[in-house]
């Protein structure tokens, strides 16, 4: 049983997370993290400052099967996550709580797989203080608090561990993708912004350093325009409840505040795969990114982000796991989210062509004098010029953009066909290539004619 619930699911980060859900839980206001580099003998710890555990509690959290109660916006599932999320990265863990119910001391155990395995039966060792490590004691010094200590850490250094200079490398690695994940999964609760906790932050820190929030949707960024908040009723598994989608169009790269905004707004996958459903489960980012089958990740509509808030009485409906890392949209919400999405993809792809005309309008005679050089390089003739009845001494004298009657500007104005045309072209285009299954083509040639005539694009609506 133990080695199947191993494998719920969990990535390292995952775990981690799951475990500060529990400090969050427990009213914390500091959580920290600390990984040990000691070879085979590295430890990480998860430790708070928040209410603590009575030793049948601590037993009690340990033991497969153990049931509690759930407020309506507890962090929680299951009751598994403290022992499942420890598992699936160690063989053994050790949990150290002081509580204002046990008279001040420190009370502790320990959980180990190994010893488990070689008496074929359920074993929690209770650890008197007196024989407790420094790691677990440590951050323990206020009147509350609890630590949680994983060794044997096979899952994280590997099967076959070496104790070298790279595999201390890999080790922190872990650790600066940590830090940006758990910045990202709690930034409401880092913020003060979260509906259970409003106005009151939490500190999280690794290794001594603070996590910073990273909001997905750049409120503090001028040009941010929220598109919608709706408020949708919905049932699922029996169970009726609220969800509340919140739309965004963030800015294109050229309305950010500064190049590192942008940068640092791009997430952790960057822009494309940043954009869509930021999915949150009270207050606890559970998705980050992704259409949910509602749309394409599209260099267009990557500026387009949804928060979607739920909380836990429609976990069935969402498909929430153990690991609280997968998530299903209710098909009801689906439908009502429909045309929603499709209205903001629509949006962002506007706003996204903006920046491609703005781009196509920046032409100076700098730039131009540029492209000449290129098609003197290339031996490409320059585009004729329209004969002109004007004597030469007469076009030397006329102000530059003259166009009356009998001269012609060069470069001549484009002509804007009407709309209603362009989009029956651009319709025609689209249908004739599905008629002979080169809609596949067609795209390509589109993301060409993006690239290389960005106006153009942007004029025929792509």
């Amino acid at each position: 049983m133990i080695n199947s619930l191993r494998d719920v699911g969990y990535s390292f980060r995952g775990a981690i997370a799951d475990l500060v859900d529990n400090s969050i839980a427990a009213n914390a206001n500091e959580v920290s993290i600390t990984m040990a580099w000691a070879g085979a003998d590295s430890f990480i710890r998860i430790a708070d400052d928040g209410e603590g555990m009575t030793p049948h509690r601590i037993t009690e959290a340990l033991r497969f099967g153990s049931e509690r109660d759930y407020k309506r916006d507890d962090l929680g599932k299951f009751g598994f996550g403290l022992k499942t999320a420890s598992l699936s990265q160690c063989t053994e863990f050790l949990v150290s709580s002081r509580a204002l119910e046990g008279n001040g001391q420190v009370y502790a155990r320990r959980f180990d797989q190994e010893l488990i395995a070689r008496r074929n039966e359920w074993v929690i060792e209770s650890v008197p203080e007196s024989e407790l490590p420094d790691e677990a004691t440590e951050p323990l010094s206020g009147e509350t608090g609890t630590s949680v200590v994983w060794y044997k850490l096979d899952r994280i250094l590997g099967d076959h561990f070496q104790d070298t200079e790279r595999a201390k490398s890999r080790f922190f690695d872990h650790a600066e993708d940590l830090e940006q994940h758990l910045g990202m999964v709690f930034h409401k609760f880092l913020e003060g912004t979260a509906t259970s906790r409003l106005g009151h932050t939490i500190s999280l820190r690794i290794n001594g350093r603070t996590i910073q929030p990273w909001n997905p949707f750049a409120p503090d960024e001028a040009a941010t325009k929220q598109f919608s908040d709706d408020q949708f009723e919905i049932t699922g598994h029996g169970v009726a409840g609220s969800v509340r989608a919140v739309a965004w169009i963030l800015p294109r790269k050229d309305e950010f505040s500064s190049p590192q905004e942008f940068d640092r707004l791009s997430g952790p996958s960057k822009w494309n795969q940043q954009q869509g459903f930021y999915i949150y489960r009270s207050d606890r980012l559970i998705q980050s990114g992704g259409w949910s089958r509602l749309g394409a990740a599209d260099e267009h509509t990557k500026q387009a982000r949804v928060a979607l808030e739920f909380f836990p009485q429609l976990d069935a409906a969402f498909g929430i796991n153990i690991s609280k890392m997968t998530v299903t949209l209710p098909s009801m919400l689906r439908d009502l989210l429909k045309p929603k999405i499709a209205a903001l993809r629509g949006q962002a792809k506007y706003s996204y062509g903006q920046a491609a005309a703005k781009k196509a309008a920046s032409i100076t005679p700098d730039t131009q004098t540029e492209q000449d050089a290129r098609r003197e390089k290339l031996d490409v003739p320059a585009p004729p010029q329209p004969k002109s009845n004007v004597m030469p001494s007469q076009q030397d004298s006329m102000p530059s953009g003259n166009t009356s009657t009998g001269a012609v500007a060069w470069p001549p104005a484009p002509m804007q066909p009407p709309q209603r045309l362009l989009q029956n072209r651009r319709k025609a285009l689209e249908k004739a290539a599905d008629s002979i299954n080169e809609s596949d083509a067609l795209r390509r040639t589109i993301e060409a004619l993006i690239h290389d005539n960005p106006g153009v694009a942007h004029e025929l609506g792509w």
